[in-house]
């Protein structure tokens, strides 16, 4: 799991894909959550990185789970499931319970 707080213009450079890039490495594909409920905005530098990134890594992510913390956050999210064909495999939380009730399923269901 990420997690960002605060706005996100760009100051991670590539640190989260590489932090990333283990996981993406090992067996099946992965499934991803990503806590920006801190996170006011992003840049559109950093929208169409992480657009990229899911894309060329596609067959690697089973599904990305994003919580977002504003309205801004929420319409770029969507903007990038639908700018890299993800539809169903990237869900769009703005509930935090539900947020964290599918990450405790989730690890529930991995035996971790």
């Amino acid at each position: 799991m990420a997690v960002f707080d605060g706005p996100d213009v760009g100051e991670f450079g590539a640190e989260p894909f590489r932090d990333l890039a283990p996981d993406l490495e090992a067996g099946a594909p992965v499934e991803f959550f990503i806590d920006a409920r801190n996170t006011p905005s992003a840049s559109l530098d950093v929208s169409a990185e992480w657009a990229g990134w899911m894309v060329a890594h596609t067959d690697r992510i089973a599904r990305l789970n994003i919580l977002c913390g504003s309205r801004f956050i929420e319409l770029t999210a969507q903007f990038v499931r639908r700018f890299t064909e993800f539809g169903p495999r990237m869900r769009i939380y703005t509930d935090a319970p539900a947020f964290d009730d599918a990450l405790r399923n989730a690890i529930a269901g991995s035996g971790s």
